[in-house]
């Protein structure tokens, strides 16, 4: 089965795709990410801690010691790391529902899209493009 995961690049999506993945191993899983916490400019304050916190600490410092020092003793990986347990290159998606975005997740050509903490809404547009399923008039 094409499986085609949709998460937030931070430390919970990140265990929950390492418990996930091992299930899958029979599958092609394809991974995009998305880096964004909130929608606007204008962040609150309480937002942008919650940034530093579930991506910039876990991305920025857990991430090289991941894939670095502790890569033989941890149990889990990396975004990058969880790389090779896929079909395709991590990549980063902030934008699924534009054109580039929807062609992007196209190419997957997934039967099942599962999203984990993603931070973007899915049109239905974007996911009546794919295969047009039942639910799509």
């Amino acid at each position: 089965m094409k499986i085609t995961i949709l998460a937030n690049q931070d430390i919970a999506s990140n265990y929950a795709i390492n418990m996930l993945l091992p299930l899958l191993a029979n599958d092609q899983v394809s991974l995009f990410l998305s880096s964004q916490v909130g929608s606007n400019a204008n962040k609150p304050a309480p937002l942008l801690s919650l940034k530093v916190i579930e991506q910039q600490l876990f991305n920025d410092r857990l991430s090289v010691l991941l894939d670095g020092e502790l890569r033989h003793k941890a149990k889990f990986k990396s975004f990058e790391g969880l790389s090779q347990q896929l079909c395709s290159p991590v990549s980063i998606l902030n934008n699924i529902n534009t054109p580039e975005g929807i062609e992007k997740l196209k190419q997957t050509d997934p039967d099942l899209i599962i999203s984990i903490r993603y931070g973007i809404i899915l049109k239905e547009v974007s996911i009546c493009t794919l295969k047009a399923p039942p639910i799509c008039g």
